[in-house]
């Protein structure tokens, strides 16, 4: 005798168990439900003996686990097992009058099927899903990374995140040419921090890999505010510096896009200075934009830092207050070598939690 749907699509009984069965047995998640289950069964067999140590609570954790552990289809069977149970325990067991752990226990499997539901339709669940979000992560992370420079030259960079969530607005590209004889780096803020700007960090990453070290140093902030504006995200701007660096006399080149200047450590005289430049509009807002480029020389013992807005803005000062403090403690690492200047700053920018911060150190010695 077969078992077929009924006209609104609902299954029937028999079929629905079977279905709940042969979840369990196919799926590869199978000894993980096992465990989760058998431990549900002895809080259900155990409560008639020792109500005060195993009351309806006592899911919880197993619900949370579940939770964590399995994928939407293997979970919802979890679940359809556990309600069974608790409903056991309430009619059958000791312990009791319950009123608010089962509907506690329910609300808490209801909230996390939805989560792992609507994971699931993004393709991601479970611990692959955590698993992917922390590759994606390290891969953001491993585009800017600044190759071994020449003799001579050395490069620190830094990055937090606000609230120390996964992904961070701020990243950088980096790219040595392969003769070594320049250095291409452009520090990014896309505008919002934390993971709802993580996939739009991902993508322009991914377009400036395309760009930096490809097209002529003048054309990259074109380029990829041309890209933004096409994009036409929500709240789709970023501000940017673009910094050029020839590694065999110190010359540089660099433009800013809505981007707080960089900043200059002259050895000669001792002394930090502002990086002069004509300011371009935040990329993404106007696709006709122009990028002015100014250009200067690292001489020995010479530094140039740039950073985001993180480190030098707080809702309680301006950005050129933030900027004279960034200063100040540049300058009490001059004595130690710059070393750690990149980290401190993060560590300790304006912003603080709020928002993501980011520094990036070349110097030449």
């Amino acid at each position: 005798m077969s078992t077929t749907t009924s006209q609104s699509g609902r299954l029937a009984l028999p079929e629905l168990g079977a279905s709940l069965v042969r979840t369990l047995a196919h799926s590869s998640s199978a000894p993980r439900v096992v465990v989760l289950l058998t431990a549900a069964l002895a809080i259900t067999l155990g409560n008639p003996y020792a109500p005060q140590y195993l009351p309806v609570s006592a899911f919880v954790p197993v619900i949370l686990l579940a939770g964590v552990v399995l994928p939407v289809r293997a979970l919802a069977a979890t679940y359809v097992a556990v309600t069974t149970m608790i409903i056991w325990v309430v009619a059958f067991g000791t312990g009791g009058p319950y009123y608010i752990a089962p509907f506690a226990c329910a609300a808490t499997m209801g909230t996390l099927l939805a989560t792992s539901y609507s994971r699931s339709q993004h393709g991601v669940g479970a611990f692959t899903g955590d698993r992917m979000i922390m590759e994606l992560r390290d891969s953001l992370f491993a585009i800017g990374e600044i190759p071994p420079l020449p003799a001579g030259w050395h490069a620190e960079r830094a990055f937090a995140t606000a609230h120390h969530q996964a992904f961070s607005g701020d990243f950088d590209v980096a790219v040595l040419q392969e003769d070594h004889s320049r250095l291409e780096v452009i520090l990014v803020d896309v505008a919002g921090h934390g993971q709802k700007v993580a996939t739009r960090s991902l993508a322009l990453s991914g377009a400036l890999s395309g760009l930096v070290g490809q097209v002529d140093p003048a054309g990259v902030l074109t380029a990829a505010n041309g890209y933004l504006a096409r994009a036409n995200w929500d709240e789709g701007y970023a501000t940017a510096v673009h910094l050029d660096v020839d590694l065999e006399n110190g010359c540089f080149n660099l433009a800013h896009a809505g981007h707080p200047p960089a900043v200059q450590f002259v050895a000669a005289t001792g002394q930090w200075q502002t990086v002069t430049a004509a300011l371009g509009p935040a990329l993404g807002l106007l696709p006709d934009a122009v990028y002015p480029r100014v250009e200067g020389v690292l001489e020995p013992g010479d530094a140039l830092l740039v950073y985001t807005d993180g480190v030098v803005e707080s809702p309680t000062a301006d950005v050129a207050d933030g900027i004279d403090w960034m200063l100040g403690r540049a300058e009490a690492s001059v004595g130690a070598g710059l070393s750690g200047l990149t980290t401190e700053l993060v560590r300790q920018g304006r912003a603080g939690e709020a928002d993501d911060r980011a520094a990036i150190l070349i110097r030449r010695s």
